[in-house]
């Protein structure tokens, strides 16, 4: 029976504030942080575990975001005469976008 639990291992670790000596692994339990501990750390058998030979660190926010732009010039006003479908997949493709570049956070400028 799985527990649920996910580990996330790689060699580097930035914690917001510094890096983490040898790296770290991120445990995640149903979408939440539950651990951040050394990169050896015993884990349970059931654990999945996905290593990285990257950098670990916390998502970035963006306090500024017009999600229903896609940035092109006029794009805040078409948006004004798009339908809801429309401003739909631009708000997906929005978010999709911020995430891909770390971006985890965001606070939407009034749409």
């Amino acid at each position: 029976m799985s527990t649920g639990l996910h580990a996330f291992r790689a060699p580097v670790a930035f914690d917001g504030i510094r890096f983490l000596p040898g790296g770290a692994t991120l445990l995640v339990e149903d979408g939440a942080i539950v651990g951040v501990e050394p990169v050896g750390v015993a884990l349970p058998d059931d654990c999945r575990v996905t290593s990285y030979d990257g950098t670990l660190r916390p998502g970035l926010f963006d306090a500024h975001v017009h999600l229903v732009s896609d940035s092109g010039l006029g794009s805040l006003e078409r948006a004004g005469t798009a339908t809801d479908e429309e401003l739909d997949a631009t708000i997906e493709q929005s978010l999709l976008a911020q995430v891909r570049s770390g971006v985890t956070t965001v606070r939407d400028l009034g749409e």
